[in-house]
């Protein structure tokens, strides 16, 4: 039987959806450290800043492109953001984060949804030709489930959020409500995320913010640690 998309979307973009995100800060928590993020309205710029200035010009233009790619092409493609992707993630942690999620996604979609494409995407983490990534996945489902590029950033990149806020209660912590608040304070920097990421130039790829890049670096040598990343 073939899952309704718009059920499966729901439940691939629920924060119970295990692929691990509730283990990762992705340097929030390092912020949380050094007093720069300790509230809702810190928080909120910061995730503000980490959607703009950096997934929208990492994760979000390789799920534009890969979304995009013809059929045939596709394996060529995800080969080549793959490496692209992994080449521009400095912080060590990030890295290995990334993979562990992307490697616990592929694996559990994929008893999920009968696709071959995303069958072959499993196959060239198998064979170790690519590293896995859960925003190609992602990306991969959703082309499954027949949704528009539009669609797939927007459930990314409010999915994202979602995960890091709901790190944030427990982590800073902001509270149940004020998490919620905070997520409805975000949908138009969601839109503009997404209208950006739609109209950048390939040229831009790992146009990263570098404070964001030194936070998630430095939370590897925090002295006690909540999150992975």
């Amino acid at each position: 039987m073939t899952p309704r998309a718009d059920l499966m979307l729901h439940q691939l973009v629920d924060t119970q959806f295990p692929t691990g995100a509730f283990s990762q800060s992705f340097g929030f928590e390092y912020l949380t450290f050094s007093g720069a993020v300790t509230d809702p309205a810190s928080f909120q710029n910061w995730l503000a800043d980490y959607l703009t200035e950096q997934l929208t010009y990492c994760e979000g233009l390789v799920i534009r492109e890969v979304h995009q790619a013809p059929a045939p092409a596709l394996a060529q493609v995800i080969q080549t953001w793959s490496a692209a992707l992994y080449a521009q993630m400095l912080p060590k942690e990030m890295r290995y984060g990334n993979i562990q999620m992307g490697k616990q996604f592929s694996k559990l979609i994929n008893q999920l949804l009968v696709d071959p494409q995303l069958q072959q995407y499993q196959t060239l983490v198998q064979e170790k030709v690519i590293l896995p990534h859960s925003a190609i996945v992602f990306c991969l489902a959703c082309r499954a489930l027949q949704l528009t590029c539009t669609e797939t950033l927007t459930n990314y990149y409010y999915m994202t959020l979602y995960n890091l806020t709901q790190n944030a209660v427990r982590g800073i912590p902001i509270g149940q409500t004020k998490g919620q608040q905070l997520i409805v304070a975000l949908h138009p920097v969601i839109t503009q995320a997404v209208a950006q990421t739609l109209a950048l130039s390939v040229d831009e790829f790992g146009r990263t913010a570098p404070g964001l890049e030194i936070a998630q670096m430095k939370h590897q040598f925090l002295y006690s640690r909540s999150f992975m990343s």
